[in-house]
């Protein structure tokens, strides 16, 4: 009975010590290079993953904790074509990330524009999971959308905003989110264009971190026919999942316009805080949907206050139309002299 109950310790120290002694690693492949689309993954040469496929990730896996070592991402088709990541130190109940993304060479794909290197690269991103409370989310972005150079992240609720990330880079947010829906908005931070809204429902997310992902080319055709850009969700269990588009948030943005006088005359002013939009049309439309007049307008970020002069009416009820994106909404106007 005492031998049978010291193999038992022995066993449950032996279960502790590897336990102990292991990190967690999750991997993500958004390479857009056609070559890259299906790749194996190793550390150490021990071989993680035989297969992971473009916009594919992995749930977080055990792996020896130790210094130096090496992960490698090889091409399945093409075995001679692979990247590492070199003097690797991975430490015992530490969580880490790491995301292959670019091309092997630039043949046949178009260039960022600024000289921006499109090779084939990886990143390794330490997840911090503490101190996160049960309700809340630790939202992380990665920019793989090749032929872009930097972007900008907006939440709707202005909960927070990721400036000027670049091509290739990893931007953990510190901001813990309520787990709540969620509306996006993804801009390019040079032409302050939205590239794409999404929504999110961090609701239906378990775990505490989230990582999303941003990759492909905007512009295929000039990429070899490559992915085209797409936004994707990745949980704490390797799941994929496609952002929803946003249908409704400009209506929302609507909401918020204030426009005055109403009744009005000669003009009317519109007031209101524009956090993603980089132009609009304002139209002036009667109750029949004849355009009567219409404005293109450059809007800034933040506060925008914009006085619209309003052609000869006869008194009744108008229309100011607002349109950008292939988003239009309407508010209305009484013209009364």
């Amino acid at each position: 009975m005492r031998q049978l109950s010291i193999v038992l310790c022995g066993m449950i120290l032996a279960m502790f010590s590897v336990k102990a002694a292991d990190g967690n690693l999750q991997l993500i492949n958004v390479s857009a290079d056609t070559s890259m689309n299906l790749v194996s993954v190793s550390l150490e040469d021990s071989i993680l993953v035989d297969s992971l496929s473009f916009n594919e990730a992995t749930a977080y896996l055990t792996v020896p904790e130790g210094n130096n070592q090496t992960l490698k991402f090889t091409s399945v088709a093409y075995p001679s074509e692979s990247f590492e990541l070199n003097n690797l130190d991975i430490q015992a109940g530490q969580y880490y990330q790491s995301i292959l993304n670019g091309v092997i060479n630039s043949t046949g794909y178009t260039s960022n524009p600024e000289g921006i290197s499109l090779d084939l690269t990886a990143t390794w991103n330490t997840v911090d999971t503490s101190d996160i409370a049960g309700n809340k989310i630790k939202v992380n972005f990665f920019h793989g959308v090749s032929d872009l150079v930097e972007l900008d992240v907006a939440d709707f609720q202005l909960d927070f905003i990721v400036d000027d990330m670049s091509y290739g880079e990893y931007s953990a947010t510190s901001t813990q989110l309520t787990k709540l829906s969620r509306d996006l908005f993804i801009t390019s931070t040079d032409s302050a264009n939205t590239i794409a809204s999404r929504s999110i429902d961090l609701t239906t997310i378990d775990g505490k971190t989230l990582t999303i992902l941003l990759s492909g080319f905007i512009v295929p055709s000039a990429n070899n026919d490559g992915p085209a850009v797409s936004f994707l969700g990745v949980d704490e269990a390797g799941n994929v999942f496609a952002l929803d588009m946003i249908t409704t948030v400009f209506e929302a943005l609507v909401t918020q316009f204030k426009h005055y006088p109403n009744p009005a005359s000669y003009f009317t002013f519109i007031e209101f805080n524009n956090s993603y939009l980089s132009e609009i049309t304002l139209s002036i439309v009667d109750l029949s949907g004849k355009i009567i007049s219409n404005e293109f307008i450059q809007l800034t970020k933040g506060f925008n206050k914009i006085k619209m002069d309003l052609p000869e009416l006869a008194n009744g009820l108008y229309f100011i139309s607002i349109e950008t994106n292939g988003s239009r909404s309407a508010l209305p106007l009484v013209i009364a002299k």
